[in-house]
């Protein structure tokens, strides 16, 4: 009869130094005392004779070069100071134990694979969420730029960045980028409150959504970060632009949100492929792209919202112009305005980021706007 099944469950966090560096495992097992396994032996090693055998035994296994190892047989040798280990394939798993006699001191020990951070089990490994990753899901990305060498894709990551206070869900770009503010078609008027902006608004990885001061203000505090500011058409023409700045930071809420904003240091422009072949070389108003500054006096401004007013203006900008933004002197420079002139009467496309508004009579009205910070 096959003896009565008595479980310890046991949990470890072991740290394995292999050849490699630090292997971090999280496992439990459940131990059959006398019984055993014996038909597909992968292999035999001896260990330590106290607990620390079951420990160096499990992560020989768990880290078994084939991954095929799911269980094994531990035997206290008599007068010496080791155990034999024996690592079981998966071949075993269904097959019932062998009674080993009460003083031949071996016991069977079946691994279990917990996922942590909300992982699912599927079969005998973890499924875990976008950002984390490990055998366990016990590992987690710091940024968007660890995110694409891991996962090799853009999306909605978990991730544990720098001066945040815990794994915080992001949108990550293409080349590490990660999103900021994004803005759907049509426009519509975005006159959100201080706690708004500060707070965040919209669901991460939507068309209308704002990533919040606040996370902005502790990702640039604790690491240099690049501004990007993408004004993509919705066909292939005019063309899309990329202004990019260098660095960016904010000053807390108690500063009131202040930018403090680098030089601007290039100018992507860019075409999809079109029937007419057209490139920004066709452009005609591509010198005058390039030379812009879309971003010109919000350097050392503070953020500025209808019912928080911190503008240089006499009289609130953000109600005149609209939305929330780093305001001068009601610059042309706003991320939400509801109705703006081009700064340059033959340059249409290079309106925002004092974008986002309700109406306006020229082609850029229908720009999707995006605003992306990236690690330096």
């Amino acid at each position: 009869m096959i003896l009565t099944r008595w479980i310890e469950s046991t949990m470890f966090f072991i740290l394995w130094r292999a050849s490699l560096g630090i292997i971090e495992k999280g496992l439990y097992y459940k131990r059959i005392p006398n019984a055993s396994k014996t038909h597909h032996i992968l292999g035999t090693q001896h260990v330590t004779k106290d607990r620390n055998g079951v420990r160096e035994c499990l992560v020989r296994c768990a880290t078994f070069k084939t991954q095929e190892c799911k269980s094994f047989n531990l035997q206290v040798l008599a007068n010496q100071t080791l155990s034999k280990c024996e690592l079981v394939g998966p071949s075993l798993m269904n097959v019932p134990y062998d009674v080993e006699p009460i003083g031949n001191n071996k016991d069977h020990y079946e691994i279990v694979w917990e996922c942590f951070n909300n992982g699912t089990q599927v079969d005998d490994s973890c499924h875990c969420l976008d950002g984390y990753y490990g055998d366990h899901c016990e590992y987690i990305i710091k940024d968007c730029s660890e995110g694409l060498n891991i996962f090799n894709r853009k999306g909605v990551f978990w991730a544990n960045y720098t001066g945040l206070d815990g794994p915080y869900q992001v949108q990550c770009e293409t080349n590490r980028w990660l999103s900021v503010l994004q803005h759907p078609l049509p426009k519509q008027p975005t006159n959100h409150t201080w706690a708004a902006y500060r707070d965040g608004y919209g669901s991460i990885g939507s068309n209308d959504f704002y990533i919040g001061n606040e996370i902005l203000h502790k990702m640039t505090s604790a690491r240099p970060h690049m501004l990007k500011i993408t004004i993509k058409q919705p066909g292939y023409w005019p063309p899309d632009f990329s202004y990019k700045y260098s660095p960016v930071s904010l000053d807390s809420e108690t500063d009131n949100y202040t930018i403090h904003l680098g030089e601007k240091l290039t100018i992507d422009c860019f075409v999809p492929a079109n029937e007419l072949n057209l490139t920004c070389a066709n452009y005609t108003d591509l010198a005058a792209a390039e030379a812009a500054d879309i971003l010109t006096g919000i350097d050392g401004m503070k953020f500025s919202t209808w019912d928080r007013d911190n503008d240089l203006f006499p009289g609130n900008c953000a109600e005149e112009i609209g939305g929330g933004f780093w305001y001068n002197n009601c610059t042309s420079c706003s991320q939400n305005a509801t109705h703006i002139i081009s700064p340059l009467a033959n340059l249409e496309v290079i309106c925002t980021p004092q974008n986002i508004y309700k109406t306006c009579e020229f082609d850029y009205c229908n720009a999707v706007v995006k605003i992306s910070i990236r690690v330096l």
